[in-house]
Formats: structure tokens, sequence, C-alpha cells
């Protein structure tokens, strides 16, 4: 009996390295597994805006070199653009508290909505 997985060669590496992981050393807490690093306690970045340039506040949770977790009371669609400035990111995830959101390059981003 085996498992087959219909994803890319990137994605199947890693998840070889967490299997292995996994079958040296046990169970381990969620930080050891992450592919970058994350950095708590940001406090310069109080706002990001939404597509049609909407200011929401935030907090910043949780922030990696591909995203980040917010404390929000605003909630744009999942898969919405939200700007950091000149930084684009697309919301992921809806939380308790907040979203997530992934960081975009420049050529991911949507192209803006029609008036």
């Amino acid at each position: 009996m085996g498992v087959k997985f219909q994803i890319s060669d990137n994605k199947r590496a890693r998840t070889a390295e967490l299997i292995t992981n996994y079958v040296t050393h046990g169970t381990a807490d969620a930080t050891s597994l992450r592919s970058s690093v994350r950095v708590s306690g940001i406090s310069s970045l109080r706002s990001f805006a939404s597509e049609s340039g909407e200011a929401a506040a935030c907090k910043v949770l949780d922030l990696a070199l591909t995203g980040a977790s917010l404390e929000t009371e605003a909630r744009p669609e999942i898969g919405a653009q939200i700007f950091f400035g000149e930084i684009a990111a697309r919301v992921v995830r809806h939380m308790p508290n907040g979203i997530a959101v992934v960081f975009l390059a420049r050529d991911e981003l949507l192209p803006p909505l029609a008036s």
C-alpha cells in the first residue's frame, strides 16, 4: 500500500523532508518545520489598504519572508489583494482574530478592478 502525491517536484521534496524529519525526530513543534524564519512583535506596521484604497487598522502577530498573520477587524475576501505601502499581499486565510496573507511578487499582482 502506498500514497501517490500529485504535486510539484519542490513540494514533493519538501514533503519528503518533513516525513524524514518526523521519522527521525518524532513529533516536533511547528516552528522547526517552517520554511521561513518568523519574527513577531513588529510594531511599526499598523495598517493596510484594500484594493479600493480603504485603510484598515492591524497589528502584526507573525511575520515571515513569505507572509504574515495580522490581527484586524477587517475581513477582506480570501484571494483579495491588500497593500502595505508598495508591498502587495494576498489574503489566504481568515482567523478568529484576523487574517493571514502571503506577499506577492510584482509579476503576481492582479490588474486593478474596473471602476
